[in-house]
């Protein structure tokens, strides 16, 4: 989230192995509050922007030392970002898969129980989940299996019901709008084979100031990438 009034880089979340040009070009210029989650391939970086950031919650706060690597809450410049990477879910059917979806109830609870709708809010990361049949290139194919199953729409739906609305699809309408392609699939991005799993959410105290959105898709074609590419939104605040 990038904040056009103040120039400034306001929250980040870098997903999976994180290609070196990134991390050149945006992260080593400023100073970043880390929480590497060691086995799960993630760097969640909420990046210190100045004195007016604090760390709100690592985790749900129940003990859970995995959900404390999934889960990384700031308050920055007014604006609580809640900062995640949701459980893939691994097969539909798995213990894993149960799991995702009990994560995401937590999340729901978390918000309810923590969060202030009347305060801006911005829920962003890997969400592991392509929503709609425009946010994946084979949904016919696909639908039913984990990543785009009707369970993990409902547990979506759920967590975005306590007043989130989807900031990418204020901004970009139909399909082709990827930020995911997996490595076994050859020339997975020139040929449009992807999936649309990493989100930004705004409650409504926060959505009109989001000018504008996108993926930035440079970083997939780099040497040894990621397999996901950043999402970038433009925030016009105080």
């Amino acid at each position: 989230i990038h904040n056009r009034n103040r120039a400034r880089h306001l929250c980040g979340l870098i997903t999976c192995v994180v290609t070196r040009v990134i991390r050149d070009r945006v992260l080593s210029r400023r100073p970043c509050i880390n929480s590497v989650a060691a086995g799960l391939y993630r760097d969640f970086a909420l990046t210190r922007v100045n004195r007016r950031r604090s760390i709100a919650a690592r985790g749900f706060g129940d003990g859970d030392q995995e959900d404390d690597r999934r889960l990384m809450v700031a308050d920055v410049e007014g604006i609580r970002f809640v900062n995640s990477y949701v459980p893939n879910g691994t097969q539909v059917g798995t213990d894993k898969f149960v799991y995702k979806l009990w994560w995401m109830k937590r999340l729901r609870k978390f918000l309810d129980e923590t969060c202030d709708k009347g305060h801006p809010l911005v829920w962003l990361g890997d969400v592991n989940v392509a929503p709609t049949a425009d946010d994946l290139h084979d949904a016919k194919r696909n639908y039913g299996k984990v990543g785009h199953h009707p369970d993990e729409f409902a547990a979506l739906a759920d967590v975005t019901g306590w007043g989130l609305t989807d900031v990418y699809r204020r901004f970009h309408e139909g399909p082709g709008h990827y930020t995911f392609w997996d490595y076994r699939l050859p020339k997975a991005v020139e040929r449009g084979l992807g999936w649309r799993i990493d989100h930004i959410y705004a409650n409504d105290a926060i959505l009109n100031r989001f000018t504008v959105a996108r993926v930035d898709v440079w970083p997939r074609l780099e040497e040894k990438p990621s397999d996901h590419a950043p999402v970038v939104a433009d925030l016009d605040w105080p």
